[in-house]
This record gives structure tokens, sequence and C-alpha cells, in this order.
């Protein structure tokens, strides 16, 4: 139990503490029939849904699907279906815990609230992703004037891709969420993720032989 909600968290990514830059993924997994209540983090996040069902708000959640919150936007309740819900957040600057809106009103700060939710994309069981032929390009949540962006990328067995450059940006994050690929630098299997830093350049993806 985390700040008085039932939910199991464990870390996929963590660099530093750095208050400008430290990338950082974790998985969230709920039981079943459960609420997360309403909260907001002091940083801009992504979350991507990869298993399970249920709501945020008023929006249905599955896999796969991308939600995007805007710093101090507060955001939910997430409530879980009856196979329960899984699904990891990414984040830019490091940051623990959650504020209510109820108990830490002082925290939050003036200004725009943002959210953005894409529509449930069903994910390629991996047969079907090891017939697959071409290159295919899905954008969960269309390029936004400030360069926010959510794209799912299906890449046939042995090809190559190369993603948006992140330059201008604060940084890339690239989760895979079926298959493997090569990363920079070494295979990186189903949930693991390679952050682009914004000097980095695109990076060159490579998918590997089912």
């Amino acid at each position: 139990m985390v700040d008085g909600d039932t939910y199991q968290k464990r870390d996929w990514m963590t660099t530093s503490r750095d208050p400008g830059l430290s990338p950082t993924v974790f998985l969230v997994e709920q039981a079943p029939n459960v609420s997360l209540r309403t909260h907001f983090h002091r940083n801009n996040q992504f979350q991507v849904f990869v298993r399970g069902s249920g709501t945020i708000g008023r929006h249905p959640l599955g896999a796969l699907m991308v939600h995007y919150a805007g710093a101090y936007s507060g955001y939910g309740p997430i409530v879980t279906g009856p196979e329960g819900l899984a699904h990891f957040t990414l984040r830019t600057v490091f940051e623990t815990g959650s504020l209510t809106p109820s108990k830490d009103a002082a925290e939050m700060k003036r200004g725009p609230k943002r959210q953005l939710h894409s529509e449930i994309v069903p994910m390629l069981e991996p047969a079907a992703l090891a017939a697959s032929r071409d290159v295919e390009i899905c954008d969960l949540i269309p390029p936004q004037p400030d360069g926010v962006i959510a794209r799912l990328v299906t890449m046939p067995p042995c090809s190559t891709h190369s993603n948006i450059d992140p330059a201008g940006s604060a940084g890339q994050f690239h989760l895979i969420v079926e298959g493997s690929l090569v990363a920079p630098d070494r295979p990186r299997e189903r949930w693991e993720s390679v952050f682009a830093s914004p000097e980095q350049g695109p990076l060159l993806l490579a998918a590997c032989r089912t």
C-alpha cells in the first residue's frame, strides 16, 4: 500500500535524481476491481497500459493505450476491471510518491492543465509480429506543438528503423511492448526500454529475429 492506495510498483529504469534530467521507468500493477485515487505529480509523464482493463476518469483503459499528464495536472481515479491493470510510467525527471488535490492543494501550481488519451490499439501476438513484412507506424498521440508524441512502431524481424530526432525535446523513451530489438548497443527484450537524450540524435532501432 502506497499513500493509501493498494498497488505494486517495480522499477525498470533508474538513473539519478538530477532535477533536470533523470529518466525513470516503473511498472504499476493493480489488482482487479480496485481504485487508485485522483492525484497529480510535479513532472510531465506518460503512462503506457500493457495489460488488463479499466477506466481513467471517463476514459476506457486497455492494452495498448497511452495516457499523458502534464505536470500539476490531476488525473484519475484509475479503476481496474476484472483482470486488474498494469501500466508503465515514464518520466524524464525522477519523482517519488503522488499528490492529491484535497491534501496537497498548496503544492498545485496555477496554469493550464493537460491530459492526452490515445485510443486502445490491440497489440500483435508474437506469431503475428514474426509474420509482419513492413515497418508500420501508428501515432497513438499525434505530434503536439510542443513535441509531445506517442508512436507505435511495428517492425518485422531483422528490419531497421530510424526514429524521430529528440532534439529540442526533454528526451525520448522507447518501450518494447512485444518482441525484442537492438537499441542502440545491445539486445532489449519485452518491456525493457531505452532513453535517448535530446543531444543524441535519432536512434537506429534494429528488430531481432524471432
